[in-house]
């Protein structure tokens, strides 16, 4: 992992590791299951609650501890896909936890789009058909042009860019943009780095 605070000056690592160490501490069961008695404590409460010791314990430099939290709870949100980490319930985290990375299906990418494509008649899907814009709205629908100039209005749209594609390329592909709390997870989403502010 390259650590690097927005100034290009390196970070120390150790807040890493607390992080990493407050994670699997939270996902183990004896731990989490303290966290089952009340519905109202969220699952980011274990976190808030056990990275101010596992920091004094370690040798992560103190002016650095509010930055590792907030990354903490950053990737938090974006693995769960919610606004804050006291939004879903421990019992709930622990239950319906992500695959790992390392999981895979027999068929590949190919699984998923053929479940969320399955009840779609084959000649309303486009595919590589490159997209310049894509118009949106509460109404369960998108206006969807091509670099062709060909225009579909559709109830779903299946984007399958990279992420660094969708995080330098969203403000000009979404009419209107994305909403700020979905830009903001884009934002720590990172490949092997991590980038704190000081």
């Amino acid at each position: 992992v390259f650590i690097n605070r927005n100034n290009g000056t390196k970070a120390n690592a150790l807040g890493y590791d607390v992080r990493k160490s407050v994670a699997k501490q939270c996902e183990t069961k004896k731990i989490i299951k303290r966290y089952f008695k009340k519905r109202d404590r969220g699952f980011g409460q274990c976190f808030i609650n056990r990275f101010d010791k596992t920091y004094k314990r370690s040798k992560a430099p103190a002016e650095e501890k509010a930055a590792w939290l907030f990354y903490a709870e950053q990737m938090v949100n974006k693995d769960q896909g919610i606004d804050s980490w006291l939004d879903i319930s421990a019992r709930d985290a622990f239950n319906f936890r992500g695959a790992d990375q390392w999981d895979q299906w027999k068929d590949g990418y190919d699984t998923l789009l053929n479940h969320l494509m399955a009840n779609v008649p084959f000649e309303k899907i486009k595919t590589n058909t490159p997209v310049c814009r894509i118009y949106w709205d509460d109404n369960n629908r998108a206006l969807v042009v091509t670099k062709a100039g060909t225009s579909y209005l559709a109830k779903h749209v299946l984007m399958t860019v990279s992420i660094g594609y969708l995080k330098e390329h969203h403000s000009q592909l979404f009419i209107p943009e994305l909403p700020e709390k979905y830009t903001k997870l884009l934002d720590v989403s990172m490949l092997a780095v991590v980038i704190l502010n000081s």
